[in-house]
């Protein structure tokens, strides 16, 4: 009996390892191939990198792609429009309409591994991007050996959710875009043949040319700064108080510092970094 029952076994597991196409020693056997579920066998801190791609190379070709990924550390989202109005594709780099990279919080990291969350991903078929439109969606994680990666969400509705939360970042780009602050006041560099009377009519000497901006910041052509100061003082043996006025992101800068980072002092400490303020008149 025991012979008989061995022998059985033997003769199954020889069609099961012939009906799985195996060809060679190096060829992987799929027959016990399963796919791997997010949440399950995929958790969060194991996905590296998202793509969700659609293209259309017929007549009003267009070409959407949108990634979620690590890097450094930080959780990124990149989106790549491609559009060829009233014409054929395939689109290409130069068709590119609109594009952006932002890091998201930890909180919209999350709001994105729910949407994937209870989707499967199995091996990947690279001629799945032949011929329609997709999407072809694809998901990298840390304990995959190269090849498990194509990714299927768990429910139509699910994907319709993906679409539109990646929209609503596009969406935010696009209105902050619109929202760019514009220049309301510019102020030239005062002409060097004006300055001895400037000086003499108590008139403010612009060193270096600036922006007032919609938005209540102050611009140079190199940086963007929260405040404009007017620090008044009266330096040592001076007759009258001197004016300085610095562009700057700290909210205050006391006299004394501010006369020698204006050109009084030897000391290249007692500068400021360009980045945190810088002089643009004085009187």
């Amino acid at each position: 009996m025991r012979k008989r029952l061995v022998i059985t076994v033997g003769l199954l597991l020889s069609v099961l390892l012939m009906g799985c196409g195996v060809k060679g020693e190096t060829e992987t056997v799929t027959w016990f191939h399963h796919d791997k579920m997010v949440g399950k066998d995929i958790l969060k801190e194991d996905i590296s990198d998202f793509y969700y791609t659609e293209s259309n190379i017929n007549y009003d070709a267009y070409y959407q792609r949108y990634r979620f990924y690590v890097e450094d550390g930080k959780y990124m989202f990149f989106h790549e429009t491609r559009e060829r109005k009233d014409d054929y594709g395939p689109c290409t780099e130069d068709d590119t309409t609109l594009t952006g990279t932002r890091e998201l919080t930890k909180e919209q990291w999350s709001q994105f591994y729910d949407l994937v969350n209870g989707g499967t991903v199995r091996e990947r078929e690279e001629s799945a991007e032949a011929g329609d439109s997709g999407p072809w969606i694809y998901l990298y994680w840390k304990k995959d050996k190269g090849s498990i990666q194509q990714f299927t969400f768990e429910s139509y509705a699910k994907q319709k959710q993906f679409v539109e939360f990646c929209l609503s970042f596009v969406e935010d780009e696009t209105r902050e875009s619109k929202d760019e602050a514009e220049i309301l006041n510019t102020y030239e560099v005062t002409d060097p043949g004006l300055t001895e009377q400037y000086y003499e009519e108590d008139k403010l000497v612009t060193v270096v040319r600036y922006y007032e901006m919609t938005d209540g910041t102050w611009k140079t052509d190199d940086h963007t700064y929260k405040y404009r100061l007017e620090i008044t003082g009266r330096m040592n043996n001076a007759a009258k108080d001197s004016v300085f006025v610095y562009l700057s992101n700290l909210e205050e800068i006391p006299f004394e510092r501010a006369s020698m980072a204006a050109g009084f002092s030897s000391n290249s400490n007692d500068y400021f970094d360009p980045k945190d303020a810088v002089l643009v008149a004085m009187k």
